[in-house]
Parts: C-alpha cells; sequence; structure tokens
C-alpha cells in the first residue's frame, strides 16, 4: 500500500501525511502567503516508519512508485503540476549477530551425576539473524580438538552436540559447517535459542581425561536458498 509512505517536508507549512491516489492537502489552512519574486522553496521529504520498513521491504528487489505535487492557488483557478519518480532499492541482506554479548558457554563436571548423565545448556535469544530471503543457519568448529592453556588436547570438539529451537535434531561440532535450521522464511531481527549438549556417553569419556578447562571457539554462519 503506498499509504505506508509519508510526504512531508522542511517547511512548517508543509504536513506529513500518507501518499494516496488521490490529491490531498499537505499545506496547512490558509496555505503559504505571497513571497516576494512569488517563490517559496521547501524540500520534499518522504519517510517509511522502522515497523513499516521491516513489514514491506525487506524482500529484495526494486520498488517504483510515481508522486505528482500540484501546486494550487486557493480559488483553484491556477494550479501546476510536477512529476517525480521514486525508486527504493532493498538489496538482499544477510546478518548475523550475537545480542547482549552472549558469546560463552560454560560446562562444570564436578559431581558423579554430571558425568553419568551429561549435560545440556540452553541459551535463549543467543543468536540473532536477518535475512530477506529463505535461509539456513549452520554451525561450526574452529579446530578439530579443545585447547587448554592455548595448547591443542586431544579432546576432541565432537563430544559437544549443538541444536536450534525449531529443529529436533542436533549435531556434534566438527570443523565442517552442518546444518542446525533448514529452509527458514525470510524475517528480520529473528532471535534464535541454541542448545549446546555433552551427552553422558561424551561425558563419561572426560573422566580420564586431565582435570583443566578446555575450550574451543564455535562459528556460526548462514546461507540465502
Amino acid at each position: 500500500d503506498i499509504a505506508v509512505v509519508k510526504l512531508g517536508g522542511n517547511n512548517s507549512k508543509i504536513r506529513t501525511l500518507p501518499l494516496d491516489r488521490n490529491f490531498t492537502n499537505h499545506s496547512t489552512a490558509g496555505g503559504f502567503t505571497v513571497e516576494p519574486g512569488n517563490r517559496t522553496n521547501f524540500e520534499p521529504q518522504l519517510s517509511i516508519s522502522s515497523e513499516d520498513f521491516k513489514k514491506y521491504f525487506f524482500e529484495p528487489g526494486t520498488y517504483n512508485f510515481h508522486v505528482i505535487l500540484k501546486a494550487e492557488s486557493s480559488n483553484g483557478a491556477k494550479n501546476s503540476e510536477r512529476d517525480i519518480d521514486v525508486t527504493i532499492v532493498v538489496p538482499q541482506l544477510s546478518e548475523i549477530t550475537i545480542p547482549g554479548g552472549n558469546t560463552e558457554v560454560t560446562f562444570i563436571f564436578n559431581t558423579m551425576q554430571q558425568y553419568n548423565s551429561g549435560q545440556t545448556k540452553s541459551i535463549p535469544n543467543q543468536i540473532r539473524v536477518s535475512n530477506n530471503e529463505k535461509f539456513e543457519v549452520y554451525v561450526k568448529s574452529s579446530a578439530k580438538y579443545f585447547y587448554a592453556n592455548g595448547m591443542q588436547t586431544n579432546l576432541n570438539a565432537s563430544v559437544l552436540e549443538i541444536g536450534a529451537a525449531g529443529n529436533s535434531e542436533k549435531v556434534a561440532l566438527s570443523t565442517t559447517s552442518q546444518q542446525i535450521l533448514s529452509n527458514s522464511n525470510p524475517t528480520i531481527d529473528k532471535d534464535l535459542h541454541i542448545t549446546y549438549t555433552i551427552s553422558a556417553s561424551s561425558a563419561q569419556s572426560l573422566i580420564p581425561k586431565e582435570k583443566k578447562t578446555y575450550a574451543i571457539n564455535v562459528i556460526y554462519s548462514f546461507t540465502a536458498l
């Protein structure tokens, strides 16, 4: 609907109103006074609210519309029209962020129950994605093995499984990108809940490992379909 676009101007006499297929009076009651030289200058300004932009313009493409400006004397005896072609270009958008700096997930194993049962950490709204085409989300690790004190260990990245809300399957972490969300509809600022799991069998494999802090980087990415 063309009414999502509003027309105003930098002159106080110009009201900001939605565009319409019919002529709309954007000047205040009484209109403009006669200026020396019969010239009144102002800068037309088009605007779209952030909510309307998210709702109507997130699909990539070129949007066009035509604006006709008409100046008319108060008695309607004289008028003049000018046309303006307006183009809004929306390029393909792909953005993935971690809002709030929520970049660390910590597992602590210090009871037999934790080793016998494993652990799961669910991080709500950890990742935020925006894509104006259908998309898929992938995850991979920065290395095949965990590191401790800056040195590579023999603890395989695959002990950690990762999944996303909306997809019941988890993937074992590896250096190969693996899909955790598929065929998702175009969206703006969609928050994803991410789940991290060390299963019971993987937790038990930690028992003989040297007692220290192990770390690995997890990398998220996505692609448009």
